[in-house]
């Protein structure tokens, strides 16, 4: 199944056109990251192939914000990609990532603007294990005007490339930790000053945005077989992505 995710991956790139910069750079290095990995690695509970919850530091929800309801699904981007080309850009979408996409109901309770901050190495766990875990790389702000009720679209790197991606049918559990896997943070370093966030992309190409979630993508998924990166090479393999 990773095969096929990363399949699909590299025809959405070749869709959307490759021979820009941005997706040269984002495929040239996919074998080197992926080098070493190893398919049956689960040791990271929630992570690749473990079945297990996953786990970390606990996220503790803002009190002046409630989330209502349950998280649900949404058709991810890499089963329509007509979608993906047309695809407009507004103020309800955050985060980054083309397999993981849900909507979130939430509600600011006071009579104040807020500001909900959920930070990078943000945990999302699905309900089935036939669907992907997400995770994000970046944190993501999420503004409301006072008593303001909005419906938010979050996008969250993959998890698991042997399951499927979120759906219309995928549900979630309440968001509840965030993870403290060492091997994230060169990740978590570098992507903070890069234009990862789709929000960062109203007003320039989406080319650069699918580039920069590709080759973020194809390291998440090395760091959940067992491999580790240094800062330097993160930096090397995100060069093509534009800082914030």
């Amino acid at each position: 199944m990773f095969t096929v995710m990363k399949k699909i991956l590299m025809a959405l790139l070749c869709v959307l056109g490759l021979a820009s910069c941005s997706m040269f750079d984002a495929v040239k290095y996919s074998e080197e990251i992926s080098a070493g990995t190893q398919d049956d690695f689960d040791r990271y509970p929630g992570m690749n192939v473990s079945e297990l919850p996953l786990t970390g530091n606990v996220f503790t929800w803002p009190a002046a914000i409630r989330m209502n309801g349950i998280i649900t699904g949404q058709q991810n981007q890499s089963e329509d990609e007509d979608q993906d080309e047309d695809l407009k850009i507004t103020d309800d979408m955050f985060g980054s990532g083309l397999f993981v996409i849900v909507t979130l109901e939430l509600e600011n309770l006071t009579n104040e603007r807020q500001v909900l901050l959920l930070p990078h190495g943000l945990l999302l766990q699905s309900t089935s294990n036939s669907y992907q875990n997400g995770i994000l790389v970046k944190d993501v702000e999420i503004p409301f005007e006072a008593k303001e009720l909005r419906k938010v679209s979050v996008r969250f790197y993959c998890l698991n490339a042997s399951a499927s991606g979120s759906s219309a049918y995928s549900e979630y559990a309440p968001i509840g930790f965030v993870t403290n896997i060492p091997a994230f943070e060169p990740l978590f370093d570098v992507c903070e000053g890069k234009k990862l966030n789709i929000d960062q992309y109203k007003s320039i190409s989406l080319l650069g945005y699918y580039g920069a979630c590709t080759t973020v993508q194809e390291i998440v998924w090395a760091i959940t077989k067992g491999k580790t990166f240094t800062t330097a090479e993160i930096k090397k393999y995100l060069k093509h992505v534009k800082k914030d």
